[in-house]
């Protein structure tokens, strides 16, 4: 079972390798990195308490839980999905989405850190979604 969470863990991150993926990564941390040196400059967000700028980091639990639930609903076949680790699969991604969207609400005076950083989880999120979905519906690309 560790295995194959490793495994599809893996082969979830090395979705960034292909050349589409890199320049949308790349895009997304050079996004990241501009919003962090804006929000530290800025005083307002220096007076903020340091757990409104972990707050967002929540939302990483979710890549974990995506690929814990294709090794624990994986489909029997192409012809037989298991529709369980579907329905979790989608409900996980409304959540991950929702709160995301609290994230950035709730982060006054850190929007742009919050809004970057969500950004990243969920394109992280999405990366492992991938996977996840295939394992839980058996069909693989």
């Amino acid at each position: 079972m560790w295995s194959t969470f490793w495994r599809f863990s893996l082969w979830a991150l090395q979705f960034l390798q292909f050349e589409q993926f890199r320049w949308i990564s790349l895009a997304i941390l050079v996004l990241l990195g501009i919003a962090t040196v804006a929000t530290l400059s800025s005083p307002t967000a220096r007076s903020r308490p340091i757990t409104s700028f972990l707050f967002p980091l929540l939302l990483s639990a979710a890549f974990p839980l995506s690929i814990a639930i294709a090794v624990l609903f994986p489909a029997r076949s192409a012809a037989n999905p298991n529709h369980v680790g579907q329905w979790l699969l989608n409900g996980l991604d409304i959540l991950c989405v929702l709160f995301a969207i609290y994230c950035v609400y709730r982060a006054k005076g850190i929007r742009w850190f919050a809004a970057a950083l969500v950004i990243a989880e969920l394109w992280i999120i999405l990366l492992g979604g991938f996977i996840s979905g295939m394992a839980v519906v058996g069909d693989w690309i």
